[in-house]
This record gives C-alpha cells, sequence and structure tokens, in this order.
C-alpha cells in the first residue's frame, strides 16, 4: 500500500504510485489486472488507475471500473477491460476506492511499504 485517505467510514482509496524508474522495463507494456485484497467493508470497489499528477496526488483518471460482489477477507484480481498503456517515461498511480463503515478496517497492510510512507488526512 502507498496511499490511502477517508478510513472513517466513506470512500477510502488506497493503491501504489509507480515511478518511471520502476516502470521503464515494462515500456510498451500493458497494464491488464489489478489485484488487491478486500478487507472489511461493503461488497463493491472501484478500481482507478491514474496518470501522472505529483509526487503526493495522481493526475487524471485513465480507466476506472465499479466491481460488486465482492467477500471481506479475499483476494481479488480485476481484468482491465481497456488495458493502460505503460510509456515506461511518466508514473501511474493503480489504486481501488472501497466503502466501509466507521470502525472497519478494508484495507490490509504489512511492513514492505515502499519508500516506508503511507498516509491518510489528518494524520
Amino acid at each position: 500500500m502507498y496511499w490511502v485517505f477517508g478510513t472513517y467510514g466513506w470512500p477510502s482509496l488506497t493503491g501504489i504510485r509507480l515511478t518511471p524508474d520502476e516502470l521503464a522495463p515494462l515500456a510498451g507494456g500493458e497494464i491488464i489486472a489489478v489485484l488487491f485484497y478486500h478487507g472489511l467493508g461493503h461488497d463493491s470497489v472501484e478500481v482507478i488507475i491514474y496518470g501522472e499528477g505529483t509526487d503526493t496526488t495522481p493526475g487524471d483518471i485513465l480507466y476506472s471500473e465499479v466491481v460488486h460482489g465482492l467477500e471481506d477477507w479475499n483476494w481479488y484480481r480485476v481484468d482491465i477491460s481497456t488495458p493502460v498503456a505503460v510509456t515506461g517515461a511518466e508514473d501511474i498511480w493503480v489504486t481501488v476506492r472501497q466503502w466501509h463503515d466507521d470502525g472497519q478496517y478494508p484495507f490490509g497492510m504489512d511492513g514492505a511499504l515502499e519508500e516506508g510512507w503511507s498516509s491518510y488526512p489528518g494524520k
């Protein structure tokens, strides 16, 4: 998990910012699927892939799809109906927005954070 906000009963967004250094070896390829873990929350998520923005904020939406029928505490793969091209020259942010109630924990996190950083507003 790289970036997260809204963890208090409204939609939360988490994802990873992939930089040109990370994407350069994949230039000319495409993002064809997104893998994520769905913790405790509603049965729907929105997969959103953004283009380059700033170091802390994603850019324009390149792809968006709402997925329904999820069960808590499972891994999911969402195949991208319109693959996103990887140029290797710009950031790509791959994110998942989940809806949940107050006190629920929709995302998991391990100790392998990219650059050791995670964030949510006000904290």
